[in-house]
């Protein structure tokens, strides 16, 4: 048996819907930092699947560095200590390094009086989602070999396991028979 793309698939429409869909949710009212700490945590969760089971500062950023796209726009270790440490486990942007913002694209990636980076929330949320996007197709492509660390992580891990009753149970037999 094979692991098949229908159930990263089924994977990804749960991540859409409980993770971005939360993030938008989020971005509707005045909890545009919390949205940036649940995008911060999401990376994270990302990274985690990428490696196939806890990460550490350097899996985190070397995530990110792995899109190139990403990296000219953002530091990765700036986003991983000012958003990803700071906001999580401080609720503020560690080292000063960002202002958020919302509904400003003209002031996205801008530097403010202050000296700081301006990061714009949908801008910053569109290039999340395009990260997710890529990284999804990476693992759906049996070449990339990637699916095995997904599917490690997963089985450690789980992934909001209400709504995927019964895919730990097909994963786990399918792992079995690899």
């Amino acid at each position: 048996m094979e692991i098949t793309p229908d159930i990263i698939e089924e994977i990804e429409d749960v991540f859409n819907r409980w993770i971005i869909g939360s993030i938008k949710d989020l971005s509707k009212s005045e909890g545009i930092s919390l949205a940036f700490v649940l995008m911060s945590c999401a990376i994270d969760y990302l990274a985690s699947f990428n490696i196939g089971g806890e990460t550490n500062p350097n899996d985190y950023k070397n995530f990110l560095r792995g899109y190139k796209w990403f990296i000219k726009k953002y530091n990765p270790d700036d986003i991983y200590h000012s958003l990803r440490c700071g906001l999580v486990h401080n609720f503020t942007i560690k080292d000063g390094k960002y202002t958020l913002i919302h509904k400003r694209p003209d002031l996205h990636l801008k530097i403010d009086p202050k000296g700081k980076i301006i990061l714009n929330f949908e801008d910053f949320f569109k290039d999340f989602k395009r990260l997710k996007k890529e990284y999804f197709k990476k693992i759906k492509d049996p070449k990339n070999k990637k699916a095995g660390n997904f599917f490690k992580r997963f089985q450690t891990l789980g992934f909001l396991m209400k709504l995927l009753s019964g895919l730990k149970a097909r994963v786990s037999a399918l792992l079995c028979h690899t």
